[in-house]
């Protein structure tokens, strides 16, 4: 990644909650009242409640979803949460593609190793998978099946070696009941494939979350 580029959405020096945020914003009692009427004053473009706010969630077979989780948290400066079902996908051979498609394609939903996610602390998800035969990875699924994320602003980045992606986040809206994403980004094996446009698309994903949290 370019690392002349600014780390822009977040200065604890200037964020008027960060002081107060042992004992929650000193100016406003929770992170929507934050999001919804107090933008720093134009002296910052997130403040420490939007930060911690925004939470990215995804799903990693190959390493290619995790990478991609890392590069986008390193910019935005938002924590992740890795699922990872108990039963574990097949990482290579002919099983890896039987096994993983016949999943996504009949809307499977693994039970998952425990994690830790409280709803109401967020307002927005980013969800990052792998594609598989043009779909959301199950796992993604199990989230959204075991979590009200009715309200919340969605955003995702897809992985593939191929194509589908489009596919694939238009199953993803209608597994949440919505009809648009926030942002979208679609990727080209950036773990296994790096090059400078996966970089490019990866910090212009950025940018349309900074701008729709100045909007």
């Amino acid at each position: 990644m370019d690392k002349k580029r600014p780390s822009y959405l977040y200065n604890p020096e200037l964020c008027p909650c960060e002081k107060g945020a042992a004992k929650g914003c000193p100016r406003f009692r929770n992170c929507g009242d934050c999001i919804a009427n107090h933008r720093s004053e134009g002296k910052i473009q997130q403040t420490a409640c939007e930060r911690k706010a925004t939470l990215i969630v995804y799903y990693s077979l190959e390493g290619n979803t995790d990478f991609a989780a890392k590069e986008i948290a390193k910019v935005l400066g938002y924590e992740t949460l890795r699922l990872e079902p108990v039963k574990k996908y097949p990482e290579k051979g002919p099983l890896k593609f039987l096994v993983g498609g016949k999943g996504a394609c009949l809307a499977e939903t693994p039970r998952l190793k425990p994690y830790v996610f409280n709803v109401n602390e967020y307002a927005r998800i980013i969800f990052g998978f792998p594609v598989w035969a043009g779909n959301i990875t199950p796992p993604i699924r199990t989230f959204i099946k075991e979590n009200d994320l009715q309200g919340k602003k969605i955003a995702a980045f897809a992985c593939q070696g191929g194509a589908g992606a489009e596919k694939a986040f238009g199953k993803l809206k209608e597994a949440l009941g919505i009809g648009k994403l926030e942002a979208e980004l679609i990727l080209n094996d950036p773990k296994a494939r790096p090059n400078e446009g996966n970089e490019k698309k990866i910090l212009d994903f950025c940018d349309s979350i900074r701008d729709g949290l100045r909007g």
